[in-house]
Parts: structure tokens; C-alpha cells; sequence
């Protein structure tokens, strides 16, 4: 009886420590992560997941695979993701050779499938 018992706790406290212990581990962390930021940091990080997510779509590059630019003053600004990008070409993506023409390409893309 007593080697039931220690065998019952034992698989008791197996299931205890493997439940769910590593499996939402990352997820706890970005979710405490966002928790300690302000909500206007909260908003800033969405607006670059955006703004990532166009010019992956338009270049295949995102922002940090580009010249710096000033995305929290576009953001700070209001401009949607677009604008921002938009902006960025005029103000320090003017160098980069065919970022024009790319960011041309995606809006008649994207005009064509409205």
C-alpha cells in the first residue's frame, strides 16, 4: 500500500510539473513584457509590426534591413504605416536605389485589389 501511494504522489507531481510548464512560457513573457510598457509603447510596437509587414510585402526588407529613419515621429504624428513609409522615402530612403519604384509597384497592388 505504501509503494501505491508514493507511486500515486510521484505521478501526481510528474503531471504537476510538467503542465503547461514550458509550453506558454514566451508567451507569458511578451504578454508581461507588454505589461511593464505604456500603452503608448504598446501602440509604437504595432505600429512598427506594420509598418514591418508592408515593406516586407513591398521590398522584402523590413525596417531595420533599411537606413534609419524616424518612425516614432511619423508614428507620434499619426501617419498610418503607408504614410510613414511614404515619408521615409522622401526623407532618408532618397539614396537607396529602386525603393522608389517598389513602393510604386505596392500601391498600384494594393489600389488593384480594393
Amino acid at each position: 500500500m505504501a509503494f501505491s501511494l508514493i507511486n500515486g504522489l510521484n505521478q501526481a507531481l510528474d503531471a504537476m510539473w510538467k503542465e503547461d510548464f514550458y509550453g506558454d512560457y514566451f508567451e507569458h513573457l511578451e504578454r508581461e513584457k507588454e505589461n511593464r510598457m505604456s500603452s503608448k509603447d504598446v501602440e509604437f510596437s504595432k505600429f512598427q509590426k506594420d509598418v514591418n509587414r508592408v515593406l516586407v510585402k513591398m521590398c522584402g526588407l523590413g525596417a531595420d534591413d533599411l537606413p534609419d529613419a524616424s518612425w516614432y515621429d511619423y508614428f507620434d504624428c499619426g501617419l498610418s504605416a503607408v504614410e510613414a513609409i511614404e515619408s521615409a522615402i522622401c526623407d532618408s530612403w532618397w539614396d537607396v536605389p529602386g525603393i522608389e519604384e517598389q513602393y510604386d509597384w505596392y500601391m498600384k497592388k494594393v489600389s488593384a485589389n480594393v
